[in-house]
């Protein structure tokens, strides 16, 4: 059976409105807000709006960056510039988005926003703490902490991370007293000499949730916290244009069944920054380069996924009729399409030949090799030059390493037989036309040392 590998190309994005006379957008035909009505629940809730407009050809645009937002009622509600709304006082209350000479109205209910906080180490401290990488491997997180102060790698360890915050180092970390001098407040926000920089400043909500939990006594709250079981992701996908922009919003759920807006807590992280790069607060900006993207969010531990399509301002009116040679072409092309990419021609005989044997075996063919190739008259000569490439032990050796790398065979980390021992096992497969499914099942369910299951 004949091995392929195929590379995909995916890219983490968000999007931003069109700017220049090339990427300039149809006119708005249409606007809408999400969510059209809210209820706010507690003192702390928040939620972000977003804003999308439909051009003339369907497309659907986020306008978030042009509209305004007013609150009718800032004795009850307020909003920022971006959208997002919180309370002020229990009641009914209104906001107001005014973008592309329309007008759109969100009814807000707003209760308990004076209620005292229940603040819970893991759900109100750790995803701080996660934010902002403290808990990093780079930082406090690695094995021996950092300047005396040591967290769980990603949150995995609430217990210790607890214990580490408020009672290693004699307390000193916290000073319940006078909350604004604990030590963990004053190098955060840099007032203090601090090895990680500046991470938080003084008037940013999450240094005022640090400041209160520690007011309050810094609670650990019950062994029976609701645990976040999933995030949503809204939107999820979008067609984008070059240069232009997204707000995505991030709703963790509970196992309680509760619902919370993190979209100013959750990471970000885009695959391809040289194709969009991405804000703290969810805001993705594409670049000036085409292709599929996707962004990804992460909240204790629970992630979600945005994908994007950013194809070429130049539409393709005329499409030429491509050959499939196998069911991979078809997915290719009809990517290619919706970007607006012509595929290159096809590659002649040498060029052909020359490629293939650095694909599969890595290696130049011999000018031997390449004159009996290229006098072979037979019509599936492509095709049987790679079945037999892929017989050669060369195919084994080369893709072996490549996969070694990927799976971190090292030798200072695993020894020179325990390292010689696992690349044999990776090059064995190959040799031996191993699914890919079953490698994979048999490295995820291995146990034992790693001499006898490499």
């Amino acid at each position: 059976m004949t091995k392929w590998v195929c590379v995909t190309l995916i890219v983490l994005v968000n999007a931003a409105m069109c700017r220049g006379p090339i990427c300039a957008a149809p006119p708005i035909v249409a606007v809408e807000v999400d969510p059209t009505s809210l209820s706010l629940l507690g003192p702390v809730a928040g939620h972000t709006l977003l804003v999308t407009g439909t051009t003339a050809d369907g497309r659907r645009l986020d306008v978030a960056g042009e509209a305004v937002f007013r609150s009718v009622t800032p004795e009850v509600i307020s909003v920022d510039a971006r959208g997002l709304v919180r309370p002020v006082a229990d009641g009914q209350g209104s906001i107001v988005i005014e973008v592309a000479g329309r007008s759109l109205t969100v009814p807000v209910v707003v209760e308990g926003s004076h209620s005292p906080r229940q603040f819970r180490f893991v759900n109100d401290i750790l995803p701080l703490l996660d934010k902002y990488g403290c808990n990093g491997a780079g930082c406090h997180g690695k094995a021996e902490g950092q300047g005396g102060f040591r967290l769980s790698v990603f949150a995995s360890d609430p217990q210790s991370d607890y214990a580490a915050m408020t009672q290693a180092g004699r307390g000193r970390r916290i000073l319940p007293a006078a909350a604004e001098r604990s030590l963990i407040l004053l190098k955060s926000a840099g007032i203090v000499p601090h090895g990680g920089g500046v991470r938080l400043r003084p008037n940013d909500p999450e240094f005022a949730t640090l400041k209160d939990w520690i007011s309050a006594g810094a609670p650990y709250g019950g062994d029976d916290q609701p645990r976040v079981v999933r995030l949503t992701i809204t939107p999820q996908t979008r067609i984008l244009s070059t240069q232009s922009r997204q707000q995505l919003r991030v709703i963790a759920h509970f196992s309680d069944g509760r619902t919370r807006d993190v979209t100013r807590l959750a990471r970000y992280q885009s695959n391809n920054p040289t194709l969009a790069a991405v804000s703290a607060d969810g805001l993705a900006t594409t670049l000036d380069r085409p292709g599929q993207v996707a962004l990804r969010a992460g909240f204790m531990n629970q992630f979600a996924i945005f994908q994007a399509l950013i194809p070429r301002s130049e539409a393709i009116t005329n499409w030429p009729d491509l050959p499939e040679n196998n069911f991979i072409d078809r997915f290719v092309h009809s990517k290619l399409r919706a970007l607006n990419i012509l595929p290159s021609g096809l590659a002649d005989d040498a060029e052909y030949l020359r490629r293939v044997y650095l694909d599969i075996i890595g290696t130049l063919p011999t000018a031997e090799e390449t004159k009996t190739f290229l006098d072979d008259s037979s019509p599936d000569r492509r095709v049987q030059v790679v079945e037999r490439l892929l017989k050669r032990p060369e195919y084994a050796d080369f893709w072996a390493l490549k996969w070694a790398d990927l799976l971190r065979v090292e030798r200072k980390k695993l020894g020179h037989k325990g390292a010689y021992a696992y690349y044999k096992w990776i090059r064995d497969g190959f040799l031996a036309n191993t699914p890919y499914d079953q490698m994979v099942r048999e490295l995820l369910t291995a146990e034992g040392a790693l001499v006898d299951q490499p």
